[in-house]
């Protein structure tokens, strides 16, 4: 097996194009590469780690968005995801969350709505809603959320 060292790559045509190939496919290296991510706890509103976030904003319980550091080529040429850890305490599911799951939600569709933008992204956490309750926004002790795409 081989190993090369390197601090840093470029691209011989272009800075920018870095190409891999895996097995028959070839693509851009950074078109990979994770660009923003962050893990907020709700509970304590503490981000426990993060990168390219230059800050956090919690709106209102189980809403949240977050600013970049190093905004995005475009408000929708990017691909978000999230998940939530399903506790309050570490130790019991959230109530309602055993009925549905938690998601995250891009672009939350309830309190404030902040437009769709390459500076930013709102994300709200969700429980499931059952045949006597509605289903309601919750602040989760783990909310993570990812974006992928091109940067500015």
């Amino acid at each position: 097996m081989s190993e090369i060292l390197v601090n840093k790559l470029t691209g011989k045509t272009a800075a920018g194009n870095v190409t891999i190939t895996d097995g028959s496919v070839t693509m851009k290296l950074q078109d990979g590469v994770i660009k923003f991510w962050t893990a907020y706890d709700a509970q304590t509103q503490t981000t426990d780690g993060s990168l390219n976030q230059s800050s956090l904003t919690d709106q209102q319980t189980g809403i949240f968005y977050s600013s970049f550091t190093n905004s995005f080529g475009s408000a929708t040429d990017k691909c978000s995801v999230g998940g939530a850890y399903n506790t309050t305490s570490n130790t019991s599911p959230i109530a309602g969350s055993g009925r549905a799951g938690l998601h995250v939600s891009v672009g939350a569709g309830t309190g404030t709505f902040r437009a769709i933008s390459a500076g930013e992204v709102q994300y709200g956490c969700y429980e499931g809603a059952s045949s006597n309750t509605n289903g309601d926004v919750v602040d989760a002790k783990g909310v993570y959320m990812t974006v992928t795409g091109d940067l500015a």
